[in-house]
């Protein structure tokens, strides 16, 4: 029975890994094409296209995680700040493996980004499952 219990516990952690992957290609998507329109089709500079792009990004990660990746999680008191601060977590420790990865072992610029991107998402995961949307309610109280 234990064993059972174990199994399915990874099966739905598998599929909710896997939500969160593609939740987080959508994310990316919506964020460059707001970042596209911006710059192109109103004339917005860069770095306010870009600002504007993460900031409605970060809202389609938001809503992304709360109602597809993980289901049923309630949105307590706090939920919105422990998002923004496990991002922003989760981008430092991006940017160090990045700097690690590149001026300490000498990797290549795509390489450290790539390493840099893994642990991203792993800690930008673990964080939103355990940390922001750790209260889950019964579907059928929706």
């Amino acid at each position: 029975m234990l064993s059972s219990n174990i199994s399915g516990y990874n099966e739905e952690m598998k599929s909710e890994f896997v939500r969160y992957i593609v939740s987080g290609v959508v994310n990316t998507c919506v964020g460059f094409l707001v970042f596209v329109l911006l710059v192109y089709a109103f004339g917005f500079n860069l770095y306010a296209s870009n600002a504007i792009g993460y900031g409605v990004a970060l809202t389609c990660a938001f809503l992304l995680n709360r109602f597809f990746v993980f289901e049923g999680a309630q949105i307590t008191s706090g939920a919105i700040s422990r998002f923004l601060i496990s991002f922003a977590a989760a981008f430092v420790i991006n940017q160090a493996v990045l700097t690690g990865l590149s001026a300490g072992l000498s990797l290549s610029p795509v390489l450290s980004q790539i390493g840099a991107m893994t642990v991203y998402t792993g800690t930008f995961y673990l964080a939103n499952k355990y940390l922001v949307f750790r209260v889950r309610v019964s579907r059928g109280d929706f």
